[in-house]
């Protein structure tokens, strides 16, 4: 093969080489993960918020149950006195007829509580199961997204890989002074050899002489364009 075949083949696999790193790139920034991450957190942070207010509301239930159970007997403790007969003082009994009906007040405002918090508690369970469901799904997503990206990124190295060997081999072929112009030139313009279509460079656009032409379709020598200073690449269509 000749230099100049060899430097267009190592430009092909120069692009295919950065076309394979930029898509690297992107699969290891994708977006969608960084969504589905936020996405997550938030939805774990409402299960932990929703989680600790139910714990907190059963045992707000547990002790108000146990205060509640105190002053059944209490209650019951004062109306036995007040029903078995033992107490006969007119002013005590209306101290204890009072005593008794503030005790059931107390009893009936505590049993509201204990109502109204074993609702919420039931409501949020049943919204703690909703988000627990949710979380589990979006965990399940973020997972297979993982694996996929994972397998799709280790193919990508492995192609990357691939490419560099290839890139070194066609490099170990080319003599010193074409690889250094190579590298001069993929620095300073990105695309070293121009294709030439019609008649032009495809890298400026500008019409190759008549004459350059004629060597260029006769002979694989190599040629620099005149006005951007690429190397020509022509190829019968």
């Amino acid at each position: 093969m000749s230099q100049l075949k060899l430097l267009w083949s190592m430009q092909q696999h120069d692009r295919r080489l950065a076309q394979l790193i930029q898509k690297l790139k992107e699969i290891e920034n994708e977006k969608k993960m960084d969504d589905l991450i936020v996405k997550l957190r938030q939805v774990e942070y409402d299960v932990t918020n929703k989680k600790t207010r139910k714990e907190v509301n059963e045992l707000k239930i547990q002790r108000s149950n146990s205060k509640l159970e105190q002053i059944l007997f209490k209650l019951n403790d004062i109306e036995g006195k007040l029903y078995d007969g033992s107490i006969s003082d007119l002013k005590q009994l209306t101290y204890m007829n009072k005593e008794a009906q503030d005790t059931k007040k107390e009893f009936i405002k505590l049993e509201k509580e204990i109502l109204i918090l074993m609702e919420e508690t039931e409501k949020l369970g049943q919204e703690l199961m909703e988000v627990v469901d949710i979380y589990n799904k979006l965990k399940e997503e973020k997972d297979n997204n993982m694996k996929e990206c994972e397998s799709v990124s280790s193919q990508i190295k492995l192609e990357i890989k691939k490419e560099k060997i290839i890139i070194s081999k066609i490099s170990s072929r080319l003599s010193e002074d074409l690889r250094k112009k190579y590298t001069t030139l993929k620095a300073s313009k990105g695309k070293v050899l121009a294709q030439v279509y019609d008649g032009k460079c495809n890298g400026c656009h500008m019409t190759i002489p008549l004459f350059i032409m004629s060597k260029l379709k006769n002979k694989d020598e190599i040629t620099y364009c005149d006005n951007c200073g690429r190397i020509l690449y022509y190829k019968e269509s």
